[in-house]
C-alpha cells in the first residue's frame, strides 16, 4: 500500500495502539495490515503496538502475534509485549520478545484482573530494568490508579513508566506522579483537554506523550484537538529494524508552528468569545483593524460573517508564526496577513482605528505583554479601540481548582503551558494608557473575558 501524504508537517508517533482480538469486541480482530492502513490514513509515522489477544486469547499467542506483526512492518510497528504477572510463562515470553526487538512492556491490570501492588509487579519492573525496557500501564481512578505505582517507581528508578490516559477519571493523580518522579510520563488518549493543558503547565511538554488507543480511538484529528502542545515522541536508537529514532524515550517537542495544521480543530471553543469581541469592536465602514497574534485568522473570519460584503477598508492580521499564517483560509480582497512580532510592529504611528488581541496576551511573559501593549497603543489613533480576549475563571468548582493549581505552578511561564491561566486585562490596559469602556464574560466554550478599551 502506498503511504498517504501525512496531514502534518512533522513525524507523528503514536505510543498506544493495538492489533489482535480486542477485549469487549466479540469476534472482532484487528490485523497488523489494517493498523498500518489506519496509520497511513491518519498520517502517523510509527506506532508502539501491543496485541489485545494477549488478554482475550492468551499471553503466549499475543506475544507471537505482535512479534510477527513488527517483523512484517518493521518501520511502522514497534512491539510492546503484554505481560500478565500471574501468567506462569510471562518471563519466557518477555525474554523472547526482548531478544526479538520489543521496545517496551504493556500492563493492563484491569483487564487481567490483578492488583497494582509491589508483590504483583516487582518482578516485572525488575525485568524491565534489566532489559532497559519502558513500561506502559493502563491507569484509572480507583484500584488501578497511578499513585499505586509509587513504591515500584521508587524501588526501580531506572525504569521509564508511561501512564496511559493520564489516569482515567482522575488525571491529577497521573500529573502528580509525573511531576514527582523524573522517569514517569503521561499519555494523552481520553484525557480531557483541561488535563492536558494542566499537564503542559505543571510538567512541561517533555513529560507528555501522544497516544490514541487505536483502533479503539483511531481519529488522529480528534486526538490532536485534545492534545494541544503535544507533537512528537522520540524513541531510543534502534538497529536492524528499518527505522532509527534518536533522543531519550519518551519526549515531545511543542511549538506554535507545529500545532498550526491542527489548530483550527479547537476553534469551536473560541467562537462564542470571538463573537462577543467582534460585537464590542463594532467596526464601521472605512476603519482599519489590526489583529495582533491572528494565528489562523479566527477573529477576522468572525468579523467577515456579519460584514455581509462590507468589510473594513483595511484589515491586517499579524503573527510571529509563519506556519500559522500559511494555514489561514482565504481572506476578503484588500485584507493582509503579515509575519511580524507584536513587540515591534512594522507600522507607522496612528495607523489603525481598531485593534484586537484574542487568546494571546495571557500566554506571554509580563515584559512581553507590556511591550505588545505599548506597540498597539502606538499604532492606534487617539481614541482608537482595542478589544482583548483572555481566559477567565471557570464556573465549576472542579475547573477552578484545576486552573488554580496550574496558575500557581506556571505563573510567569509563557507559551502553551499558560493556556489555562486566567488573566483579567483591565488593570494592565489602564496602566498602558487605555480606558476600559465595556466588559463581557463568556461561559460557552473556553471561559473567557472580553474587554473593550479606548486609547487615551
Amino acid at each position: 500500500m502506498a503511504e498517504a501524504a501525512a496531514p502534518f508537517r512533522f513525524d507523528v508517533i503514536d505510543v498506544h495502539t493495538h492489533i489482535g482480538c480486542l477485549p469487549g469486541h466479540v469476534h472482532y480482530g484487528y490485523t497488523a495490515a489494517e493498523l498500518v492502513g489506519r496509520l497511513d490514513a491518519e498520517g502517523v509515522r510509527f506506532a508502539l503496538t501491543s496485541s489485545g489477544s494477549s488478554t482475550t486469547v492468551g499471553q503466549r499467542y499475543g506475544t507471537r502475534e505482535i512479534l510477527v506483526a513488527a517483523e512484517r512492518f518493521p518501520d511502522r510497528i514497534g512491539p510492546l509485549v503484554w505481560i500478565n504477572p500471574y501468567d506462569p510463562e510471562w518471563q519466557a515470553d518477555a525474554e523472547e520478545a526482548a531478544d526479538r526487538g520489543a521496545l517496551g512492556i504493556k500492563l493492563h491490570p484491569k483487564l487481567d484482573t490483578y492488583r497494582v501492588d509491589f508483590d504483583s509487579l516487582a518482578d516485572v519492573f525488575a525485568f524491565a530494568e534489566r532489559r532497559q525496557l519502558p513500561i506502559c500501564a493502563h491507569v484509572e481512578a480507583g484500584d488501578y490508579s497511578a499513585e499505586l505505582y509509587a513504591p515500584l517507581v521508587e524501588r526501580y528508578p531506572a525504569v521509564h513508566l508511561v501512564l496511559y490516559h493520564f489516569n482515567f477519571g482522575r488525571p491529577i493523580a497521573g500529573i502528580l506522579m509525573a511531576r514527582r518522579y523524573p522517569r514517569v510520563y503521561v499519555e494523552t488518549c481520553f484525557a480531557p483537554r483541561e488535563a492536558i493543558e494542566a499537564g503542559l503547565g505543571l510538567l512541561g511538554p517533555e513529560k507528555i506523550v501522544f497516544g490514541t488507543d487505536a483502533p479503539i480511538y483511531t481519529l488522529l484529528g480528534e486526538a490532536a484537538q485534545t492534545s494541544h502542545g503535544v507533537r512528537r515522541t522520540l524513541l531510543p536508537p534502534r538497529r536492524g529494524r528499518g527505522v532509527t529514532f534518536s533522543g531519550r524515550w519518551p519526549a515531545v517537542l511543542p511549538t506554535w508552528s507545529l500545532v498550526a495544521p491542527v489548530y483550527d480543530l479547537q476553534l469551536p471553543l473560541e467562537r462564542a468569545a470571538l463573537a462577543a469581541a467582534t460585537s464590542l469592536l463594532d467596526l464601521r465602514d472605512g476603519e482599519r483593524l489590526l489583529d495582533v497574534g491572528t494565528g489562523t485568522g479566527a477573529l477576522v473570519r468572525a468579523l467577515a460573517k456579519p460584514a455581509l460584503g462590507r468589510p473594513p477598508w483595511r484589515t491586517v492580521g499579524i503573527d510571529s508564526s509563519a506556519a500559522m499564517l500559511r494555514c489561514m483560509p482565504s481572506w476578503s480582497a484588500g485584507w493582509a496577513r503579515v509575519a511580524a512580532d507584536g513587540r515591534a510592529l512594522p507600522f507607522a504611528d496612528s495607523s489603525f482605528e481598531a485593534a484586537a488581541a484574542s487568546y494571546l496576551l495571557h500566554t506571554l511573559k509580563t515584559a512581553d505583554r507590556h511591550a505588545v501593549l505599548v506597540e498597539v497603543k502606538r499604532v492606534l489613533r487617539p481614541a482608537g479601540r482595542l478589544v482583548v480576549v483572555s481566559v477567565a475563571e471557570p464556573g465549576s468548582a472542579a475547573g477552578r481548582g484545576l486552573v488554580h493549581l496550574v496558575h500557581r505552578v506556571t505563573r510567569g511561564r509563557p507559551g502553551v503551558g499558560a493556556g489555562l491561566q486566567p488573566w483579567d486585562p483591565r488593570q494592565e490596559l489602564e496602566q498602558h494608557g487605555f480606558a476600559v469602556r465595556s466588559v463581557r464574560r463568556v461561559g460557552r466554550g473556553y471561559p473567557s473575558i472580553c474587554v473593550l478599551a479606548d486609547r487615551i
